[in-house]
């Protein structure tokens, strides 16, 4: 599996070539389930984390998720915080 950097991925492409990717890959057939939500302990009791998957025709897979921590700018932190993990059609991490 290999994990990349937010400066890693801007380094392979602009902002427009990933629009345009992204472009294409919605166009594509895809399975995309609702958003679940789920309550995180601690904090002032309004931490969430989100999972977003997504599924092509071929069961390729990619799944979002995002936590929203309030508090966390206090600390110089960003409130919301995001990974993608993808799997490819055999369900192997990427």
């Amino acid at each position: 599996m290999r994990v990349l950097t937010g400066e890693e991925i801007r380094s392979l492409l602009s902002m427009r070539e990933l629009i345009e990717q992204l472009r294409a890959a919605f166009l594509s057939p895809c399975v995309c389930p609702g958003r679940q939500v789920t309550t995180v302990p601690g904090g002032c009791g309004d931490r969430l984390i989100l999972y977003m998957p997504a599924f092509d025709a071929d069961g390729a897979a990619v799944i979002k998720l995002a936590t929203v921590f309030p508090e966390n700018p206090a600390g110089g932190l960003p409130t919301i915080q995001a990974a993608l993990l993808v799997f490819s059609a055999v369900g192997t991490p990427v």
